[in-house]
């Protein structure tokens, strides 16, 4: 599929038309029946009412995290982003193992294929790909839902999200099923390493040690 029909699709699923809705959410129905790569961090910064993402992970849960505004130049854009941490927040995933950003962010791959269907049902709808948008251009309102998920969906072709309420959320975390393997790579600390293997184990997944 192409970029064109991604993005249609993101726009038809917010539509008043209720038929034009249903056959956009017709048309994604698969897009999440896959693996994919999720990016966790062995020590997170965070509000105190958010669980860590080891955390997360032990309760066999994806961490969802906010959107930042730090690269942000455009006010409309930052309009969008303050809507959007007021009742949303996203998490991240790879259809391939990406490079990590920094030694403190191993990958855990989720096998979505083997989602429950009562999870399937809450997360087909909030599953969008990423696109190379740029920020400050929407043609809706900051305040519209388009233009306010908009700033979640931006991103690389390797790359998707998944968006739901605050209020769907426990705290910064949403339990699924589906976990396969967990990526170590191997310039953590020992001490790390053990951390890791004991969470794999007692989650009953593959490890695979990553070359760095």
């Amino acid at each position: 599929m192409s970029k064109e029909q991604i993005y249609e699709n993101f726009i038809e699923l917010f539509d008043d038309d209720d038929l034009v809705k249903m056959k956009a959410l017709l048309y994604k129905s698969k897009w999440i029946l896959n693996k994919f790569y999720i990016p966790y961090q062995i020590m997170t910064k965070g509000e105190a009412t958010s669980y860590t993402d080891l955390d997360c992970l032990l309760n066999s849960a994806l961490p969802f995290r906010f959107i930042s505004k730090d690269s942000i130049k455009s006010g409309k854009a930052k309009e969008s982003i303050d809507l959007f941490n007021k009742g949303f927040m996203f998490s991240r995933l790879y259809t391939e193992l990406p490079t990590r950003p920094d030694k403190n962010t191993f990958y855990v791959e989720v096998d979505f294929r083997k989602l429950k269907k009562e999870y399937y049902k809450q997360l087909v709808a909030s599953f969008f790909y990423c696109l190379d948008l740029q920020d400050d251009f929407s043609p809706y309102k900051s305040s519209d839902i388009r233009s306010t998920f908009r700033q979640a969906i931006i991103g690389n072709e390797n790359e998707a999200v998944i968006i739901l309420p605050k209020k769907k959320l426990d705290h910064n975390a949403f339990e699924i099923s589906g976990f396969t393997k967990m990526y170590i790579y191997n310039d953590v600390t020992e001490k790390e390493e053990i951390m890791l293997k004991k969470i794999a184990k007692a989650l009953n997944l593959q490890t695979v040690q990553v070359h760095v």
